[in-house]
């Protein structure tokens, strides 16, 4: 889950997106109660101390999943800069990288995953 090495079917691509979304919705979450009024600021500043290292593991658990599913199709992790390109970028990577399935048997990046 934490490496950039090997491979990930589409199936784990998708769940490392769901669970990188968690920490961001947590932090909406605190947000809106903070202006509900439900939360004081000490409890918020709490909060948001736990949310920051979340929010990166959350992060780099998405980066790791982006990349192995990149390998999974027989191309280079850069791929992942792919996203970065306005509008088409985003759509390219959702259809080759989201629903599109991976290399048949072993590429250059591993054996086919399971």
């Amino acid at each position: 889950m934490f490496s950039l090495r090997g491979r990930v079917p589409r199936r784990l691509y998708w769940a490392t997106r769901g669970i990188s979304i968690l920490p961001f919705a947590g932090a909406v979450l605190v947000t809106m109660s903070e202006q509900a009024g439900q939360l004081g600021s000490e409890q918020v500043g709490i909060l948001a101390m736990l949310m920051v290292p979340t929010y990166f593991l959350g992060l780099w658990i998405a980066l790791a999943g982006s990349v192995k599913r990149w390998h999974d199709l027989d191309k280079s992790g850069w791929w992942i800069f792919i996203a970065m390109v306005p509008v088409i970028g985003g759509l390219w990577e959702l259809i080759l990288a989201g629903c599109t399935r991976g290399t048949r048997g072993p590429n250059r990046y591993g054996p086919e995953p399971t």
